[in-house]
Parts: structure tokens; C-alpha cells; sequence
């Protein structure tokens, strides 16, 4: 270190004595020429001394050249400085965007198109998966997932343990409901036995990939379903330890009840909510997103813990994943 400072200093001095020498050979030279021009005796005895011009041209020259290394010496540096300046300000724009994202992440709404992105990147971002969703039918959780845990490449040390935490339909609910002239809204069972069918449906396709993935050597899946009566209308994604997305189905859909069969005109009351504006808070948005993260986990947990396995509540067998899908009547809410 001391060497490097020692030699750093002569060189600065040098370069400092180097300009000046130059200054005064020059000046010399100038001022020699100009004697000679006019001073007899002095251009006489400088007359044909080749040796001594040549000499004195060469120390130009070699001044000449010093500078203009000197120039390209700065010019090198400057090319550097800037080919830093580039990479500092693109490592400062990364840090912004990072920064940005993150604190769109901070309860910012997120529609169902960017949730499937956010479910599709969750499940590629290691080997050790967790994602859960609470919902009404998790045809919205299941459905892409069946597409992207197809598409995963082999990892056998990867782990994927999908929860899914739904409304029990078997159990009477006001909503959805049946609609009946005077405003009054009621139970209806024909449409609870509609979408018990669909749920059974999308299970089946999640656990249709259990033996898939062992099969092609992606990983470990493991799917489990729990119902539990409650609010339908919750709607609540945990994507591993970063972030959770909720809210709720906010619309409600009154159309005609073609799942009964009692002859009555009695209106169908549906939730419809796959635009439902939801909330994104992800770990890195600052403390108030962290604190939402551990609240909406904690809510989830501890129904969790209440909820009854799907296969105990409603006493079914997994279904086939090539199973039923061959009723094509109307369509379930999406969940």
C-alpha cells in the first residue's frame, strides 16, 4: 500500500516537472531562433548544426508524444468512467423497479389474469412449494395449477402441498340461494348438489397429478381439501412465505334456477366474483404488508385447524381425474 502511494506521488510529480521542462525547452528553442534570425554572429555558429536541431526536434517530438498518451491515456479513462456510470444507473433503475413492484405489492388490487401469473411463478420459485387458497369452489386455484404442475420440469427434490379450504355445500346456505317473488331468499340444495359435483371434479384433477408427477419425476404433490361452513364469499391466496392475495366475491348474479326441478319460477341468487378486484401484500412491501400476511395466515390457519377433511364431510372417493365431465349443462360460479 505504501509502495503504491510512493510511486502514485512521484508519478504525479513528474507529470507536473514533464509539462514544465517541455514549457522552457520549447521557449528555449524559440528563443535560440529568434537570436539567430537576427544576431549574426549566433545564426553563423548555429548554421549547419544538424546534430543539435535534430535534438532539439526529437525532445519535441517526444513531448508531442507524451501528450497525446497522456490524452489517450484520459480518454481510456473517461470511456471507463462512463461504461461505470452505465452500470451504476442501470443497477439503480433495477433497484427502483424492485422497489416499485414491491410497493405495488403493499394491498395494491390484483385481477384474476395476474393471480394465475402469481400462482404460475410461486410454483416455479424452488423446490420446497406451499400454496392454499380459500374460496368457493377453487375452480380458479385448481384449474390453472393442473396446467402449470404438467408443465413443471423433472426435479425430484422439488415438493409441492396444495391446500385448498372451501364452504361445506352440503350443509344449508343463504347464499347462493333461491330467490323467490316477494325478495325473501332461501336454500337451494339442487344448485349445493351442482357445485359439490364441480368440487369433486377439480380435486380430482389436482390429485390426478400426485402419481403424474411421481411418474415423470417432477416431485412430491401432495393436495389436501378441507370444508368447513362459512362466509362463501371469502377468498384468500397464501403463495408460499411472500405474499397473500384477498378479498372477497363482490357481485352477486340473479338468473334463472335450472337446477331444480320443482316447477317453481323461483329465481337463482349466484356469487359471482372471478373479477373480483383483490388485495396483493407481498413480505417485502414494508411493515404493514408483513402485518396483513401474518393476520390473513392466522385467520386461515385457525379455520384450517376447525375445517373437516372433504373426503370425512361428504363420505366420497377421490374422483378419476379422466372422470365426469361429460354434463355440460350450465356453467358453475368461478371460484
Amino acid at each position: 500500500m505504501a509502495d503504491t502511494t510512493l510511486r502514485s506521488r512521484l508519478a504525479a510529480r513528474w507529470e507536473q516537472a514533464e509539462g514544465a521542462l517541455t514549457r522552457i525547452v520549447l521557449l528555449a528553442v524559440f528563443v535560440v531562433g529568434l537570436i539567430a534570425q537576427f544576431v549574426k554572429p549566433v545564426g553563423d555558429a548555429l548554421q549547419g548544426k544538424v546534430y543539435i536541431s535534430a535534438a532539439l526536434l526529437s525532445l519535441v517530438g517526444f513531448a508531442l508524444y507524451s501528450e497525446v498518451r497522456g490524452l489517450n491515456s484520459a480518454q481510456e479513462h473517461l470511456r471507463e468512467d462512463l461504461e461505470h456510470n452505465r452500470e451504476a444507473t442501470a443497477n439503480l433503475g433495477a433497484a427502483f423497479r424492485a422497489f416499485t413492484e414491491q410497493q405495488a405489492a403493499a394491498g395494491a388490487q390484483i385481477d384474476s389474469e395476474h393471480i394465475t401469473e402469481e400462482l404460475r411463478r410461486a410454483l416455479w420459485s424452488g423446490n420446497d412449494i406451499k400454496l392454499a387458497t380459500m374460496a368457493f369452489t377453487g375452480e380458479n386455484f385448481s384449474q390453472p395449477l393442473k396446467r402449470f404442475l404438467g408443465a413443471l420440469p423433472p426435479n425430484a427434490d422439488r415438493t409441492v402441498f396444495l391446500r385448498v379450504l372451501l364452504p361445506d355445500v352440503t350443509k344449508e346456505m343463504g347464499y347462493p340461494g333461491r330467490v323467490r317473488p316477494d325478495g325473501t331468499v332461501y336454500d337451494a340444495p339442487a344448485f349445493r348438489a351442482f357445485l359439490k359435483g364441480r368440487i369433486c371434479e377439480y380435486k380430482a384433477d389436482l390429485e390426478g397429478m400426485v402419481e403424474r408427477m411421481g411418474h415423470r419425476g417432477q416431485g412430491t404433490l401432495t393436495v389436501e381439501y378441507k370444508v368447513l361452513p362459512m362466509d362463501a364469499r371469502r377468498k384468500v391466496y397464501l403463495l408460499n412465505e411472500d405474499q397473500v392475495i384477498e378479498g372477497e366475491y363482490d357481485k352477486f348474479e340473479l338468473r334463472p334456477d335450472v337446477y331444480s326441478t320443482d316447477g317453481s319460477t323461483d329465481q337463482l341468487l349466484d356469487i359471482t366474483g372471478h373479477e373480483a378486484p383483490l388485495r396483493r401484500w407481498h413480505r417485502d412491501a414494508g411493515p404493514q404488508a408483513r402485518e396483513m400476511m401474518r393476520h390473513y395466515r392466522g385467520l386461515y390457519e385457525h379455520d384450517w385447524f376447525r375445517a373437516v377433511p372433504l373426503e370425512e364431510a361428504w363420505s366420497v372417493s377421490p374422483v378419476p381425474a379422466s372422470g365426469a365431465r361429460s354434463d355440460q349443462g350450465p356453467q358453475p360460479p368461478t371460484a
